[in-house]
C-alpha cells in the first residue's frame, strides 16, 4: 500500500474529527473523536441523535444499508474511512455547513 495514501487519508480523518468537533460554528470543549462517535452518538436518544444529523437512527441505519456495498466503500488495497463514518460527516456538514470554515 501507498504510505502517501496513508498520510492523506489520515490527514483527512484528523480534519473530519476538526469538524466533527464543532457545533454550529462555536467550538465547544470536548472534541467529537471516533470514541465520541462510538460511544456517546451511538448512545443517544432518536431525538437528539436527530438533532445532530438531521435522521432517525433507522433512517440512518436504512441508509448505511443502502450505500455500503457502493464500489466507491470498497477500492480493494486502498484503506478507507468506514462507511457509517462518512455517512455521519456528510449529514453533520450538510445539516451545519457553518461548522465548515474554508
Amino acid at each position: 500500500m501507498d504510505s502517501g495514501v496513508d498520510e492523506i487519508l489520515d490527514d483527512f480523518i484528523e480534519d473530519a474529527i476538526a469538524i466533527y468537533s464543532c457545533r454550529r460554528g462555536i467550538s465547544i470543549g470536548v472534541p467529537k473523536s471516533i470514541d465520541w462517535r462510538n460511544n456517546i452518538l451511538t448512545s443517544f436518544g432518536d431525538g437528539r441523535f436527530k438533532q445532530m444529523l438531521r435522521v432517525s437512527k433507522y433512517q440512518f441505519a436504512n441508509m448505511v444499508n443502502l450505500i455500503k456495498a457502493d464500489e466507491v466503500f470498497s477500492t480493494a488495497g486502498i484503506r478507507q474511512i468506514p462507511v457509517d463514518f462518512s455517512l455521519q460527516l456528510y449529514c453533520f456538514v450538510w445539516v451545519h455547513p457553518e461548522a465548515v470554515h474554508l
